[in-house]
């Protein structure tokens, strides 16, 4: 739904060549930049029918910024200074601004250590996205349109092929902490397909309750961690935290460019041809092996349905508590008898054995008529 403030924007001919500027850019861009605009105009009390770009000046600008930057973050005030900029190019009025490096303060982006915390503390499907999101370094919008048969995660190194990049490109992306990411990852398929009856007809993978992969169910979710962090957290965080973590680990800026498909990759690989995307892989596994990648330590991947030890996919055999049958940690059905072998917590979300009273690890306890209806075949 089309908001006024908006429509007078777009129908103002004062603005043409400002739209004209952006035309080249996303939908999801032209919105950031007229919310901010609107701010801009709230700010200084300008109706937005009455907003005359050439009538924008330095003081207004230096005025704004000098109010924001007593609480906004270094991100949001690079966004109102992305906005002057562009009016300053587009109608010439010679403004004096800057861009303030945003990684700089911790509130910007998730460190290694807090991704830890939320995969431990949090709810299982936020975990899971926000995992995803730091070991991959994707934006939102690319995640929200990852489709399954994309997904390559059984490859000496997991990748996800043909992601869709800001501005239409598609490119190929390591999952660059699987031993984090992948145990995570393949409990929610397998959560989604207990959860939605056509999931497996689905061709994206992460999808809401009702089977729909909008941006704002992940935003949503990725949000909750910041319960367990005690501040705002956003997708784009788990972006900038990966570049930070690497480039703490060492690894050279221009391997990092390229882990994150930024758009001057092309340039960046001209100017340091030594480098390629393999390099990526190299430089990380250099570091593990230097002890400077903490893997998995202090985190809680949630590999095995066993409530009795934690212990590698290979080594997780049980039995069908029907049958007695041999099954693998992750199968949902016995293959021998058939029956449903597994049941999903609604609490903490995880699988648990098909005959359990109470879930161990959040001691939600279920009704008989819960019990029954899960186990109603083995009368």
């Amino acid at each position: 739904m089309s908001q006024p403030w908006r429509e007078a924007f777009r129908g103002s001919q004062k603005l043409t060549d400002f739209y004209v500027h952006l035309a080249a850019k996303s939908e999801r861009t032209h919105i950031a930049y007229e919310n901010r605009l609107k701010q801009i105009c709230d700010f200084f009390g300008i109706p937005y029918v009455k907003f005359d770009p050439q009538a924008v000046t330095q003081e207004m600008y230096d005025t704004l910024f000098k109010e924001k930057s007593q609480k906004a973050k270094h991100s949001t005030l690079n966004s109102f200074t992305s906005v002057f900029s562009v009016l300053s190019k587009v109608y010439n009025l010679g403004l004096d601004v800057y861009f303030l490096i945003e990684d700089d303060a911790e509130s910007d982006y998730v460190t290694f250590r807090e991704l830890q915390e939320i995969i431990n503390k949090t709810d299982k499907e936020v975990a899971t996205l926000c995992s995803f999101l730091f070991c991959t370094g994707l934006r939102l919008v690319s995640v929200s349109k990852i489709k399954k048969e994309d997904l390559f995660l059984n490859s000496e190194n997991p990748f996800v092929k043909n992601v869709y990049l800001k501005g239409g490109r598609y490119e190929d992306f390591y999952i660059l902490f699987p031993e984090i990411c992948l145990p995570l990852l393949k409990w929610y398929m397998q959560y989604k397909s207990q959860q939605l009856s056509n999931y497996s007809e689905n061709p994206f993978v992460f999808v809401s309750a009702q089977g729909h992969n909008t941006r704002q169910y992940i935003y949503f979710n990725v949000s909750k961690a910041g319960k367990v962090l005690g501040r705002a957290v956003s997708p784009k965080m788990f972006r900038t935290g990966l570049a930070v973590y690497l480039k703490q680990m060492g690894v050279q800026g221009p391997v990092i460019q390229m882990a994150l498909g930024h758009r001057d990759l092309n340039t960046t690989v001209k100017v340091y041809s030594k480098f390629d995307k393999s390099d990526i892989l190299r430089e990380l596994n250099m570091k593990k092996k230097e002890g400077l990648v903490g893997s998995n330590s202090g985190i809680n991947t949630f590999s095995t349905f066993n409530s009795n030890t934690v212990q590698t996919v290979t080594q997780n055999i049980e039995k069908c508590p029907f049958c007695s049958g041999v099954i693998d940690h992750e199968m949902l059905v016995c293959p021998h008898c058939l029956r449903d072998i597994r049941r999903i917590c609604p609490v903490c979300k995880r699988f648990l054995n098909i005959k359990w009273e109470i879930c161990p690890y959040c001691k939600k306890k279920f009704d008989d008529e819960f019990i029954k209806a899960k186990t109603r075949d083995d009368v």
